[in-house]
Order: structure tokens, then sequence, then C-alpha cells
């Protein structure tokens, strides 16, 4: 499992947002994060949203989540719990960032 937060913890260098993803002060902390990894693409992608009816914060969320996804499939990931327990399936149980 991974979650949008947790995304943006790894890539603040382990630093929680300081504003909440609602507000413009919180959207524009994400957007500079993300800029650092995908450049203007982003701001391409947040431009064609209006179109999509997304809204913005949602946006800036797929991004983190890629960015995740990319960690996760190169091994260098982080997991939250570090050891995980497993679920009676067998998965662990666990946010991968």
């Amino acid at each position: 499992e991974a979650h949008p937060e947790v995304s943006f913890y790894c890539l603040a260098g382990g630093r929680p947002m300081e504003h909440s993803k609602r507000t413009l002060a919180g959207r524009l902390e994400r957007r500079s994060l993300l800029a650092n990894v995908f450049g203007n693409v982003v701001d391409e992608a947040l431009l064609q949203r209006r179109s999509l009816q997304s809204q913005e914060d949602d946006v800036l969320d797929a991004f983190a989540l890629l960015w995740s996804a990319r960690r996760i499939a190169a091994s260098v990931c982080m997991s939250l719990p570090a050891s995980p327990t497993a679920d009676p399936c067998g998965l662990p149980m666990q946010i991968l960032a």
C-alpha cells in the first residue's frame, strides 16, 4: 500500500508537510517538491486537470504515488513499519514510499 502524504514526507527528506494539501500554501509546497523530480510535467498535468474535472491536490497526490511506485520498482523504497507483520493471507501490512 502507498499513501501520498508518506510519499511527500520522503520527498521532503523526512519532514512532514507544513501546510494542508487543501490550501494554496500546501499545494505550492507539494508542487515544489514534485518539480524537483518531474520538472514541468506536473504543471502541464495541472493545466489539463480542469478538462478532466480533477482537483489539483488529487493530481499532486497521483504524482507523489508515481514517485513512490518508481522507488518500489527500484527496490529503494521505505517501509512503514520497517518490519511489517503479515495479514492472514501472508501479505505484508505496510505502507511503502
